[in-house]
């Protein structure tokens, strides 16, 4: 039930209105508004060059910040950019960009690398500039090929993360990402891992996916199952992607979490 409201508070105020009015305020008023229109008529081309000169300054300032994160480290900066354009072309492989899936890019850095707020807007920057540059992909992945082979992983788990984001992995952007697989030179067994440590094998059995990480068959001896796990050992280890930054060294030190728990699983198992 609706109760109407018998507070008296409007008609106060009617009251004092008309009590300024009938005491000259409106006259007041006038006279204010007067001496308001010449100060800003006399002030209004200083007022323009502050206008400006904050924008200038704001946009400097978050350029340096920019700067700043894309020259931590010598190829930080690029392999960053080159992700970022990947992964336009991964969302794009429908022929269309959703706002949605856009904030879903950023969120992704955000959960997934832990990007803070600058770092964050320094991305929506690299995705505007992609969108509107619209890179060919061989031109991109011809780029991404200047990086060593464990990069080129990295960037590959990334965009199957981002393309998962969404709860929904579309067949055209399966497509897509396995073009680049090939663009980039990644081998069957290094992609069934990496699909592997995202639950993408093509079986749920746990076990199954321990084999995948480790590529090697079920037949494997251990001494198989060993160098295997030794060779995996050398081109995930996060020393290979220090230069990268401290967020693709998380990812890599994640990753060979999975590599230990699934040699320590099947080296108990054989």
């Amino acid at each position: 039930m609706n109760f109407k409201n018998y507070s008296n508070g409007l008609y106060f105020w009617i009251i004092g209105i008309l009590l300024f009015v009938l005491f000259g305020g409106f006259q007041l008023v006038i006279k204010l508004i007067g001496v308001s229109v010449a100060l800003i008529a006399n002030f209004f081309p200083l007022l323009i060059l502050l206008f400006f000169l904050q924008l200038i300054f704001k946009r400097m300032s978050k350029n340096n910040a920019f700067r700043q994160f894309s020259q931590s480290t010598p190829q930080h900066g690029r392999f960053v950019e080159l992700l970022v354009r990947l992964i336009i072309h991964v969302v794009h492989a429908d022929g269309k960009v959703d706002p949605r899936e856009i904030e879903s890019i950023k969120l992704f850095f955000e959960r997934r690398l832990g990007y803070n707020t600058m770092q964050q807007l320094w991305v929506a920057d690299l995705i505007q500039h992609a969108l509107k540059e619209n890179e060919p992909l061989d031109v991109i992945t011809q780029n991404m090929m200047a990086f060593e082979y464990e990069a080129r992983l990295i960037s590959l788990e990334l965009l199957y993360g981002v393309a998962l984001s969404d709860q929904h992995f579309h067949e055209s952007e399966k497509t897509i990402i396995e073009k680049i697989v090939r663009a980039l030179g990644i081998s069957d067994a290094d992609h069934s891992r990496v699909k592997s440590y995202l639950g993408l094998g093509a079986t749920e059995l746990k076990e199954d996916s321990y084999y995948a990480i480790l590529g090697v068959s079920k037949t494997a001896s251990p001494e198989a199952i060993k160098k295997a796990y030794r060779e995996a050992c050398k081109q995930n280890h996060p020393d290979k992607v220090h230069h990268l930054g401290e967020e693709f060294v998380k990812v890599a030190a994640e990753n060979m979490q999975k590599i230990n728990e699934a040699y320590a699983y099947l080296s108990k198992k054989s």
